[in-house]
């Protein structure tokens, strides 16, 4: 199987929630995961991985997290060449004009850097808890994706 990276803000704890649902549900495929929050993240590294999951929840009107913010600034300088990638980003369409900005975000400096998204991006809507099973389903279908 692949060897994943999940690299992921969270203030509140939503994010690292989803990210640890998908994670487990690709680590039962036979998959090697690394779980790194996005602040120890060292760029030239993500080269060492099949797969690289971005995960942010959007804050304000349509923003990365503010501890994804400066990596971004920096990932989307470097290239990462039919590199494999998803990610997942987290909104609130109830409160928010702009739904899940951080995956349009997210999917722009994918494409940016030169990567490939193999699965559209997993939006999610609203609060996180006790939907586990949405996340886990997610992530079987993304390692079935990546085994191809």
């Amino acid at each position: 199987m692949g060897k994943i990276i999940f690299v992921y803000g969270t203030t509140s704890g939503n994010t690292e929630w989803v990210v640890k649902s998908v994670s487990d549900a690709m680590k039962e495929a036979g998959n090697e995961i690394t779980l790194q929050r996005v602040e120890g993240v060292k760029i030239d590294e993500l080269n060492n991985y099949d797969l690289i999951v971005l995960a942010s929840p959007t804050y304000g009107e349509g923003h990365l997290q503010e501890y994804f913010e400066p990596f971004y600034k920096d990932f989307v300088t470097k290239q990462f060449t039919n590199k494999k990638f998803a990610s997942i980003a987290l909104g609130d369409s109830k409160n928010y004009d702009v739904f899940c900005g951080a995956a349009d975000i997210l999917d722009e400096g994918i494409k940016k850097v030169g990567g490939v998204q193999i699965m559209p991006t997993l939006r999610i809507d609203g609060m996180v808890f006790g939907r586990e099973e949405e996340w886990k389903t997610w992530g079987k279908t993304l390692a079935s994706v990546l085994a191809k």
